[in-house]
């Protein structure tokens, strides 16, 4: 909304009634529709006429992270590539590489205990990404960002970016991960 050359953002949200008035920033070339990542018609009908996609739905662990990070997921880079998107930005998870990060213990709790299964949708999710990247003019960027934290924009003064596959310690402000 910052870019004046943009004329229109959509923001996908499964219930409107349910979205405070604070939530968004006010503009009118903000449009916050209903849909649901679970329903193809659905995010079909949300990416009719979009150029570019970002998916940041998560689910809380065991049925909804099934659903929505890993079959929401490649649901809907499916429908960017048959609505013509040119490109998909996938926020994923630090630590969702059960072959790099399988024995790090913070994987192991979020994967059992407490998010039942997430990090493994989330690594299947990118995975299916990859594979329907193959055929198609759809474009796709995955960021994992560490643990996500609200704040001040670039209060650092810095973007925190690393390619590690391991995390990063302390918070990175949801904003800098917009921007990357």
């Amino acid at each position: 909304l910052e870019n004046p050359k943009v004329v229109e953002v959509r923001a996908m949200v499964r219930d409107v009634s349910v979205v405070g008035e604070d939530v968004f920033p006010k503009d009118t070339r903000l449009k916050v529709v209903e849909g649901d990542v679970s329903d193809p018609d659905s995010i079909k009908a949300v990416l009719s006429g979009c150029t570019h996609a970002v998916y940041t739905a998560s689910g809380t662990g065991g049925a909804s992270s099934i659903a929505v990070d890993d079959i929401g997921v490649t649901q809907t880079f499916k429908a960017c590539k048959e609505e013509g998107v040119q490109r998909m930005v996938l926020n994923s998870a630090q630590l969702v590489d059960p072959n790099k990060n399988g024995w790090n213990p913070l994987r192991m709790m979020l994967n059992g205990v407490i998010a039942k299964g997430k990090p493994d949708c989330k690594f299947r999710s990118e995975n299916g990404v990859r594979e329907l990247a193959g055929s198609g003019n759809t474009e796709y960027v995955i960021v994992r960002p560490g643990r996500l934290g609200d704040g001040e924009v670039g209060a650092s003064g810095l973007l925190r970016v690393a390619q590690n596959n391991a995390g990063l310690s302390g918070q990175v402000h949801r904003g800098d991960v917009a921007a990357v």
